[in-house]
């Protein structure tokens, strides 16, 4: 074996070990109370191995938008070997994110055909804290299956291109193509990947060679897209909502670029970390803040393309591959936290960094060479600076670990940042509810309500803490306040709750009358 492969195995080795040792701190998580309940602990189709059929023509989650049935084959391949321990699933998650590493380091390898390089954007990817809820989170497991894919993909398609003579990596790349849609929506977003690999790098940014090149070579990934999509009609996966019109698809996309700058933020300062982070939609384009934006990314965008032709074609691709990964997420499509809030979540950036790191990797080596004339002192003081920023984010990674684990940590630690955030809230106060902490359970599902009345699933399990604690009346109450509505999806359990609350009430009065009337 050659001495180059041996540093390659052990450059993977000491990333695969980085990043688990960041994420060994969260192996204990236990599950939690709201994600977790409804695609793990009360997912009845997981714990049989007999509906594998059934998960492919369902919704993942129930919702009618959502169609993720590995993510749903893997829990109950979790549950198979090891029912309910959350261990498992957690450890899952992590072998999941260190295979991406590894097959991120393969992949800038194979395109820039620099060691260090490849180094140093799979380092990143391994142990930047940014990544801590796409891998913490055991029901968002959908991003992680869905990158592992999507990295397989496109590398097997790189080395097709590279190899014309090899159809089987052709092959690889179409059915890992697809498992990628079949974990994730955001799978789709690999066809404009191919695209732009395309034109960047092979036609090397010229419209005739790119039309020539793509005339057979995208067919099998448009025919997969094509079954995708016809899977998704007939399994009733069709519930999408828009934007009402046209001002407010502006405004919601305005407020994803907003989130952009947070997230360019989080990537070179990692502090205020959080789960399920939101910010409130802007209401009008009177805003100056709004109209910033817009004038900032439109003129960003338009300098990159003026400039594209003096980047180097590789840094172009992934400056493309930022732009189109983050596409799913950009509001384009509302994406709400809560009403008026756009949800601007961190796991958001797990596909997207990839462009990031390699961008960001190019250009700190672009700072290195370029200080290369100033003196071996400032040179060392740069790469000290990195040294440290490079601690800081392990450091940052572990402690995020660390706060995941502990039970209902996610929670208490983003309702510091965000105590308008009424899912949050709705989650807390169900895991304090199973917990049979039923007065914190009820201080919280009262803030939700406080704020949003109308809150069928908050109102209903609201009334299962009042009578759990006695409380049969007020519980009864609260059931009529949903006499009008249309409950929809909760029909049954509130009835059910109904009826019990309406017993132990009667039970309650005939005890009271016998203590009256001895």
């Amino acid at each position: 074996m050659s001495s180059v492969k041996v540093t390659r195995i052990i450059l993977v080795l000491i990333i695969v070990s980085l990043g688990a040792l960041v994420y060994s701190f969260n192996l204990h998580k236990p599950f939690d109370p709201m994600d977790d309940q409804v695609s793990i602990v009360g997912n009845e189709t997981i714990k049989d191995l007999n509906n594998i059929p059934k998960v492919f023509f369902q919704s993942f989650f129930g919702a009618g938008q959502y169609y993720r049935p590995l993510t749903t084959l893997s829990f109950m391949v979790n549950h198979s070997f090891a029912g309910l321990n959350p261990f498992y699933y957690n450890l899952t998650n992590i072998l999941l994110h260190l295979t991406s590493c590894v097959l991120v380091f393969f992949l800038i390898q194979t395109l820039f055909k620099r060691d260090q390089l490849s180094y140093t954007v799979s380092l990143l990817f391994a142990v930047h804290p940014v990544h801590w809820e796409a891998i913490c989170n055991v029901a968002g497991r959908s991003i992680l299956l869905c990158t592992l894919w999507y990295l397989m993909a496109f590398l097997f398609f790189v080395l097709h291109q590279n190899q014309k003579e090899k159809k089987i990596y052709l092959v690889i790349s179409v059915v890992s193509f697809f498992l990628s849609l079949l974990s994730k929506e955001s799978g789709v977003t690999l066809v404009l990947i191919f695209l732009s690999y395309h034109y960047f790098v092979i036609a090397r940014q010229s419209f005739g060679d790119f039309k020539k090149n793509l005339r057979y070579q995208m067919l099998p990934f448009w025919i997969v897209l094509l079954i995708y999509i016809l899977i998704r009609q007939f399994g009733d996966m069709k519930s999408i909502q828009m934007w009402d019109s046209i001002p407010a698809l502006l405004l919601g996309v305005g407020t994803f670029l907003r989130g952009v700058l947070d997230y360019a933020r989080l990537i070179l300062f990692p502090f205020d970390l959080h789960f399920d982070r939101a910010l409130p939609l802007f209401k009008s384009f009177a805003n100056v803040h709004l109209l910033f934006l817009y004038c900032l990314f439109i003129g960003l965008f338009v300098i990159i393309f003026k400039k594209r032709k003096k980047i180097e074609p590789l840094v172009c691709f992934f400056i493309s591959w930022i732009m189109i990964t983050l596409l799913p997420v950009a509001q384009l499509i509302p994406i709400r936290s809560q009403f008026g809030y756009a949800a601007v979540s961190e796991h958001f950036l797990y596909l997207p960094s990839i462009g990031i790191f390699a961008v960001l990797g190019c250009a700190i080596f672009e700072l290195l060479e370029r200080i290369e004339y100033k003196g071996r002192d400032v040179r060392v003081a740069v790469l000290a600076f990195l040294a440290l920023w490079g601690v800081v984010l392990i450091a940052t990674t572990m402690q995020q670990a660390v706060k995941s684990s502990r039970e209902f940590g996610i929670f208490l630690q983003a309702l510091k940042h965000e105590p308008h955030n009424l899912r949050l809230r709705h989650g807390l106060a169900l895991g304090y509810a199973l917990k049979q902490d039923y007065d914190r359970a009820q201080f919280h599902y009262e803030q939700v309500l406080k704020r949003e009345p109308g809150n069928v699933g908050a109102r209903i399990s609201y009334g299962r803490v009042l009578y759990e604690q006695g409380q049969y009346f007020p519980a009864l109450k609260e059931y009529g306040k949903l006499r009008d509505l249309d409950v929809g999806p909760f029909t049954d359990i509130l009835k059910s709750n109904r009826e019990v609350a309406l017993k132990k009430l009667k039970q309650e009065r005939a005890k009271n009358r016998e203590k009256r009337n001895p």
